[in-house]
């Protein structure tokens, strides 16, 4: 995790590129963009997460989406071609924190496990939630930022509520789950 100083000036520096510029020109990004960072704003003043860790979601708020309009729509999480990879990877040019970067690329895999597991608990489907829990090591920040851009309108808060449920289940973290925003 990044110290609260170089999030912020790591936030500054890509907020001051053409790629965050042009990524970020829809208002609907904005507003979603706005709406997180205040419930990472909220987390932060009810004490569920600390300075260090609201700057480090706050950093990725203004990243995860930001490519979308680069992205060949359909691709995979892991294909290099999802707007998750190019995140990743215009992330990596300002800082090198893997968990972090991880966060970036797989901050959509709860919402698409969560339905894919409801629908069919295959063991694809396990195997690629075990591969989750193994590739993110802050569980906490992870299901921070998840509670951030995921508890927004037009959102469900089930994926949520489910990662927290595993992430406790598991030992990774123990989040209340009256953390989730409503």
């Amino acid at each position: 995790m990044l110290n609260a100083l170089i999030a912020k000036k790591v936030l500054d520096d890509i907020k001051d590129s053409q790629t965050y510029k042009e990524g970020t020109r829809t208002n609907d990004l904005r507003w979603k963009i706005r709406l997180s960072e205040s419930n990472a704003k909220l987390l932060l003043s009810n004490n569920s997460i600390s300075e260090d860790e609201y700057w480090n979601i706050v950093l990725m708020i203004n990243i995860h989406d930001t490519l979308k309009m680069h992205a060949i729509p359909g691709s995979s999480i892991e294909s290099k071609f999802s707007h998750s990879s190019l995140a990743k990877n215009f992330a990596s040019e300002y800082f090198e924190d893997k968990d972090i970067l991880n966060m970036i690329q797989y901050h959509d895999e709860p919402f698409v496990l969560h339905k894919k597991i409801r629908k069919n608990n295959s063991e694809e489907n396990k195997s690629r939630v075990n591969r989750l829990f193994d590739t993110i090591q802050n569980w906490k920040l992870f299901a921070m930022f998840i509670v951030s851009i995921g508890c927004v309108p037009g959102c469900s808060r089930q994926p949520i509520g489910w990662l927290i449920y595993e992430s406790n289940k598991r030992g990774v973290c123990s989040i209340d789950k009256n953390v989730v925003i409503s």
